[in-house]
């Protein structure tokens, strides 16, 4: 998943691929979400990759791997403990969506690394 946000609030969107282990595309996402600082946009991404993932019949009970580029969010969802609680109904939705899942393992990827998201939100942006 990626997701451009420029400043704090700024006007952004969120955009993810979904895809299995040996590559091949599921589905992707590109929504723009209003003006939202970085952090709750970087969740709203997490959120609406969880759903997408929850709603195909062929994930439920699977393991499901989230690679993301943001330490703050991957740190979050490990820890519950360091949440901020401005973010809590964000954090229900990711923990609902997650419990539809066999398992959902959360980790970090370095932006340059994430081609796929990066692709797609370059195209969105021309």
């Amino acid at each position: 998943m990626d997701r451009p946000s420029l400043g704090k609030p700024s006007p952004t969107s969120i955009d993810g691929v979904l895809h299995v282990h040996k590559g091949m595309v599921l589905g992707f996402f590109s929504n723009p979400v209003g003006t939202k600082d970085s952090n709750k946009a970087e969740l709203l991404a997490v959120v609406k990759a969880l759903e997408l993932s929850s709603l195909r019949n062929d994930k439920i009970g699977r393991k499901i791997i989230v690679e993301y580029d943001s330490s703050n969010v991957v740190n979050w969802m490990h820890k519950t403990y360091i949440r901020p609680w401005y973010y809590y109904e964000l954090f229900i939705l990711a923990t609902c969506f997650s419990s539809l899942m066999g398992s959902v393992l959360f980790t970090h990827t370095l932006r340059e690394i994430n081609h796929m998201a990066n692709s797609l939100v370059k195209q969105r942006g021309q």
